[in-house]
């Protein structure tokens, strides 16, 4: 794996645990409900790191395949990844601060769906400057 891989990686790392930090800091504070529409941000740059983890961790792999491969298996991580987090933040709201933060289906289901629409910003990226 070479230097700009290991960068990618890092930076993807770094940013979800910063999201999973802020994501503590506005259910335990109850900042959510000051500022409702953060999430989609969250969500948005969560999938665009799942994608750029997919994509270079799997680096050698992925130089084999054709770009339309390459999305469909960073599109599948972000998509596996989505419905992980959307449990992940079901059980801290409802079992660690008895705060239905979730609401709706229709929330959860755009949660997934800008998640998924982070993960297409990076294959469109990897479209015009594939990996090398």
């Amino acid at each position: 794996m070479n230097s700009f891989a290991r960068k990618i990686i890092s930076l993807c790392f770094s940013t979800l645990l910063l999201i999973v930090f802020l994501e503590f800091i506005f259910i335990q504070a109850k900042l959510f409900k000051y500022v409702p529409h953060i999430g989609i941000g969250f969500h948005f740059v969560g999938g665009m790191a799942i994608a750029g983890i997919s994509l270079y961790l799997f680096r050698s792999a992925m130089l084999l395949q054709k770009r339309y491969i390459q999305s469909i298996f960073m599109l599948g991580c972000v998509a596996l990844s989505a419905v992980g987090w959307e449990g992940f933040e079901w059980v801290i709201s409802n079992y660690f601060y008895n705060n239905n933060l979730q609401g709706s289906l229709n929330n959860t289901m755009g949660d997934l769906y800008v998640g998924l629409a982070g993960g297409v910003a990076v294959c469109v990226v990897n479209y015009w400057k594939p990996i090398r």
